[in-house]
């Protein structure tokens, strides 16, 4: 033990069900064990709605959506959220599959250090935490914007700080107390926003027929106009936080069956949304006309449709759950933030007070000062520039996370079909396609362990 109470050898994993084998994937690797969390144990149910509050549906939706139509391949972006879906979910088949086997907070972090070794974990799981955090802080500018927005329709002159600052506030307070907490309030705004989405879908059906969905949305000559790349990596982005199911697995009851489930239904749920949602705003919009209205109206357009459909009052109610929605996904990343800091310090890459737990509600209490004192610093430095809050901090939101999770997809993807060698093989061995090699991140890490073994010993000689 050390003297911190904490146990210093390398662990096993949490032992597994009577007549399952661990296999390979039981050699011990971290320096921690993980700590079970008895009281407000999380369903599927509670685990679905976190992951999903991660990709904000109402705020991806209403904010991203339209940048995609400008940036990407303007009517063909339907196509682009399609070919994303199908990806995920091929990912999600070995995310998974690990996940039945390894049970711990660490997630990618645990998955990538007992599949291909801890120096790639330790960046794997930093990079993370870090691109998280941004996340918080352009989901919360964009909240900001909208705020702004509103206040402009009602005759004020509202800075869009004003809008983002009780945004961090709330959640670095709820994201301080319990999960469970926190997953009530996210699981009744994203129903709520998923309601509104969904009237506001039927009400462009009712209107407009089968012309509400244009077969020119999926031809290849519209599909690949503009840059499908941008439109990849929006849709992309539109799914951040489907990997952090696993982030709660020492907080379930069942995390072989919670954890898998969750992230299944979260996905296909979620892509089929978005596909259907978007190719109805292109009928809804015209698909000769959607780019030019996106670029002139921007973060206004889906809104301006939406009352031109459905009547200003649905409107205003997206708008106010936009905003709610907002709040929701900063929390959810919060917590995904907070929990890969928490398990790096309870295995004592970063400083060991982070990996210690509220003594009361049992929550990851100091690890989640850190990261709201870490997206009040973002926020308050892009006031202070001052930069536009959709153009550049709602915009670099979806440019580093989808960057982190194809960073640690591709070390997972080594994790799962490289080194795992559990009872899915046939599945994971689609990860190294989908998601590159992984030996190179292997290799690369490896460079960087040495060059700095030896920059230590020069140091010390």
């Amino acid at each position: 033990m050390s003297p911190l109470g904490q146990p210093s050898a390398y662990s096993e994993p949490r032992q597994q069900p009577e007549g399952r084998q661990a296999g390979p994937l039981r050699s011990a690797v971290l320096r921690s064990s993980p700590e079970p969390v008895r009281s407000n144990r999380l369903s599927v149910a509670w685990v679905f709605f976190l992951v999903v509050s991660a990709a904000s549906p109402i705020t991806s939706f209403l904010g991203a959506v339209p940048l995609g139509f400008t940036q990407g391949n303007g009517a063909g972006l339907p196509a682009a959220y399609l070919v994303t879906t199908v990806v995920l979910i091929c990912f999600a088949v070995g995310y998974a599959a690990i996940s039945r086997r390894v049970i711990n907070t660490g997630a990618y972090y645990t998955y990538i250090a007992r599949g291909v070794g801890r120096p790639p974990a330790i960046g794997a799981a930093l990079v993370a935490a870090a691109a998280y955090t941004v996340n918080i802080a352009g989901i919360a500018g964009g909240a900001g914007y909208f705020v702004q927005i509103i206040a402009k329709e009602l005759g004020a002159n509202v800075n869009w700080a004003w809008g983002t600052v009780p945004v961090i506030l709330l959640v670095g307070l709820v994201g301080y107390r319990s999960v469970h907490a926190s997953a009530k309030v996210l699981g009744t705004i994203t129903a709520l926003s998923i309601i509104v989405l969904l009237v506001y879908d039927i009400e462009i059906l009712a209107s407009r027929g089968l012309d509400a969905l244009p077969a020119v949305s999926f031809s290849p000559s519209t599909v690949f106009s503009g840059s499908y790349g941008l439109a990849a990596l929006f849709a992309l982005t539109c799914f951040v936080g489907v990997d952090t199911a696993a982030l709660y697995t020492e907080e379930t009851d069942e995390p072989e069956r919670t954890v898998p489930r969750a992230t299944y239904i979260a996905v296909i749920g979620m892509g089929v949304f978005y596909v259907l949602s978007i190719w109805l705003v292109v009928g809804s919009i015209g698909a000769d006309k959607v780019v030019d209205r996106a670029a002139e109206e921007t973060g206004s357009l889906i809104f301006n449709d939406m009352a031109a459909v459905s009547g200003e009052t649905l409107q205003t109610v997206a708008a106010l759950l936009f905003v709610a929605g907002s709040f929701a996904g900063c929390l959810a990343f919060h917590n995904a933030a907070s929990r890969y800091l928490f398990v790096l310090g309870r295995d004592r890459v970063l400083p060991a007070w982070l990996g210690q737990r509220h003594p009361d509600h049992r929550g990851p209490s100091r690890a989640s000062l850190v990261v709201t004192a870490a997206m009040t610093v973002i926020v308050v430095g892009a006031a202070v520039l001052p930069l536009a809050p959709t153009r550049k901090i709602f915009c670099t939101r979806h440019g580093r996370s989808p960057s982190s999770l194809s960073c640690s997809g591709k070390a997972f993807g080594s994790a799962a079909a490289a080194k795992a060698s559990i009872d899915v093989r046939a599945a994971c061995a689609w990860l190294p396609w989908l998601f590159g090699d992984g030996s190179i991140v292997k290799r690369t890490s490896g460079r960087v362990v040495r060059m700095t073994r030896t920059r230590r010993s020069r140091v010390s000689s």
